[in-house]
């Protein structure tokens, strides 16, 4: 039986995150004198086909940066579809962004969930990506250091896993935390 199937802590980790992030996504609006760009569209494929949306990107009207972008049901603006707020430090750099994904058509609990949190060492820009279980599930770094550029793009089952840069994936994440602990409730 498929409820047999269900892990229903796993669903309500994850509906509890995408609501913090809603309500997050709300907070910085009430924070800001904010700008507005809309779009509409609709999703491609067998699975998507019928199902629209409408897409509406927050910006600080003073600076220009993205706060958030949500992507609701053209018709029916309450059924999120789509989360991505972002929350930037006094030197206005990404510190950390939240976001999640629900299927159009899959209301239980969201198809994907992530955290970046962001660092900024030595001329590099680095992140570690969570989920809202706390799964690493990503770490990536870009940037020049004396002159010499460095990337690492970590998948999931790589994570941890310099290989033989271990120089330069120190330098890239020791500024960022292993775990996502106090960080998966999004602030």
């Amino acid at each position: 039986m498929v409820a047999d199937m269900v892990d229903v802590e796993h669903q309500r980790t994850w509906n509890r995150f995408a609501s913090q992030v809603f309500d997050l996504h709300r907070t910085q609006l009430a924070r800001h004198t904010v700008r507005t760009e809309k779009r509409f569209g609709e999703y491609g494929g067998e699975s998507g086909k019928g199902y629209h949306y409408r897409e509406t990107s927050y910006f600080d009207a003073g600076t220009g940066r993205i706060l958030s972008r949500v992507r609701t049901d053209r018709h029916r603006t309450d059924e999120l579809q789509i989360v991505d707020v972002y929350v930037y430090d006094a030197e206005g750099r990404l510190q950390r962004d939240y976001s999640f994904s629900f299927l159009p058509w899959g209301r239980a609990a969201p198809l994907q969930t992530l955290i970046n949190l962001h660092d900024y060492p030595d001329g590099l820009h680095a992140y570690r990506q969570f989920d809202a279980s706390g799964n690493t599930l990503y770490e990536y770094c870009d940037g020049t250091v004396s002159g010499r550029r460095v990337r690492i793009a970590l998948p999931e089952e790589k994570v941890g896993e310099p290989g033989h840069e271990v120089d330069d994936y120190r330098r890239c994440f020791a500024g960022l935390p292993t775990i996502a602990g106090g960080l998966l409730a999004p602030q």
